[in-house]
């Protein structure tokens, strides 16, 4: 939560560049790391950053396609828009 910070554009853009330049650890993990600032109450910045080697272009394609349905859903206050899984 940034939202009484004074500086929160420079901190979050601070906050993101770390985010997307540490190394992920292949040994260790974790290979996904998701963040979520809050800027002000209508205003938050999401970064989500996976290691190449998890998954492929058509994969994050979906993962990217089915996120904003669900983001879109939550927002007009409607049920989740996704097929259950098998």
């Amino acid at each position: 939560d940034l939202q009484d910070d004074a500086d929160r554009e420079e901190k979050v853009k601070a906050l993101v560049q770390d985010t997307i330049s540490r190394p992920f650890n292949l040994s260790d993990g974790p290979l996904v790391r998701a963040v979520l600032y809050q800027l002000a109450s209508d205003k938050w910045i999401f970064v989500f950053n996976m290691h190449h080697i998890i998954s492929d272009g058509w994969a994050q394609d979906v993962l990217m396609e089915e996120l904003l349905q669900c983001y879109k859903a939550h927002t007009k206050g409607t049920a989740n828009p996704l097929d259950p899984l098998r």
